[in-house]
């Protein structure tokens, strides 16, 4: 609801969407980012592009510090490979950070971040709102658990005196400052008598901290406070990393910085599919296939500890476990199939490094 603060004339009303009370059009680019407007199989396409960006990135940097010595060709598709490997170079950071705080939105992998920080004591305190010596919540279903209760008038209660709202506003603000909470924050109105007023920090550019205070303006007391100085540092750093990849953190300069990442991730995409097809206009092939067995003539400690990491990333994000399973059972039967159709004693891993035999 817009009101004007002079004459307290509503001027008119929007939805908002979420904890920053976005209006229609950042809503939705807010869903177009995160589900592409596909409900829950859009935001389970974004959760495995998220599980697999980080694997694309180390990939993508092994590759080009291993043969960064080995080039000599600057033209072609060797220069349009070499810029590709450059721009990745410079912004895999950036999509390491991406990709990590992406998954702590996702569904799955989310879920155990959560459960993870839970676990390690790393997770966000929350603001105790209940008011000392309150009665205790109603049972679900007592629609007349409330009667006979307290008078205090709540703002937006029809039975209350709506006079007050605004005074008992003023007086947690008050109270919140007393307390050090100011600069730029949210009230979050009580539901009941057995609430009190919650004061928070918004997320807003070069706000470091986001502190919240719970208070009565009823009895003129601070009830909770929940700073942020102490919270652990994981959930600092969560709450950062949530800033910096939503843009507000640095504000102009963050939203800039991501602008230029997401531009410079367009051009390596479209330098990929065009080495892509530079190398099928030139040897007439969609694409070679890489040489299997690798793996195979591994060591076997090492096999074994790129099995096992394998599937506790798997299980951790399972969006990354279930489509790696499938790339190995289908390489497995692939592999099997062709094996089947060779002749005897012709080993594909095995290149024949003979010299033709002289002629005449």
């Amino acid at each position: 609801m817009f009101v004007d603060p002079v004459t307290a004339r509503p001027l008119g009303d929007l939805p908002v969407y979420g904890s920053a009370s976005a209006l229609p059009l950042r809503t939705w680019l807010d869903r177009l980012h995160r589900q592409l407007h596909l409900g829950d199989t859009g935001r389970l396409y974004s959760e495995l592009a998220a599980s697999w960006l980080w694997v694309v990135v180390v990939a993508g940097l092994v590759l080009w510090f291993t043969r960064a010595r080995t080039r000599r060709r600057k033209t072609g598709r060797a220069r349009t490979i070499g810029r590709h490997g450059l721009i990745g170079v410079w912004i895999a950071v950036g999509l390491l950070f991406l990709s990590a705080t992406g998954l702590t939105w996702s569904t799955y992998a989310g879920a155990h971040i959560t459960d993870l920080r839970s676990a390690l004591s790393w997770s966000t305190p929350a603001t105790d709102t209940a008011l000392p010596g309150a009665p205790a919540a109603a049972p679900p279903g007592n629609e007349h658990a409330d009667h006979g209760g307290m008078s205090m008038p709540m703002p937006g209660d029809a039975a209350g005196d709506t006079s007050t709202a605004i005074p008992q506003i003023d007086a947690a603000l008050a109270l919140a400052k007393s307390a050090g909470v100011s600069d730029g924050v949210e009230i979050t109105l009580p539901a009941d008598t057995r609430t009190a007023f919650t004061v928070t920090q918004v997320r807003r550019s070069w706000q470091f901290s986001t502190s919240s205070v719970a208070v009565d303006p009823s009895s003129d007391s601070v009830t909770s406070v929940n700073r942020f100085s102490d919270w652990p540092l994981p959930a600092k750093l969560a709450a950062w990393g949530i800033a910096l990849h939503m843009g507000l953190l640095f504000g102009i300069t963050n939203q800039i910085l991501l602008l230029v990442l997401a531009l410079a991730l367009i051009a390596m995409i479209v330098l990929g599919y065009r080495s892509w097809f530079q190398r099928a206009r030139r040897d007439r092939l969609v694409g070679r296939a890489p040489q299997p067995g690798a793996l195979r003539r591994a060591p076997l400690p090492l096999v074994v500890a790129v099995a096992a990491v394998a599937v506790a990333i798997g299980w951790f994000a399972p969006l990354f476990g279930w489509p790696l399973l499938a790339f190995v059972i289908v390489d497995v039967t692939v592999s099997a199939v062709r094996g089947r159709r060779r002749p005897t004693g012709d080993d594909p891993d095995v290149q024949d490094t003979r010299e033709p035999a002289a002629v005449g």
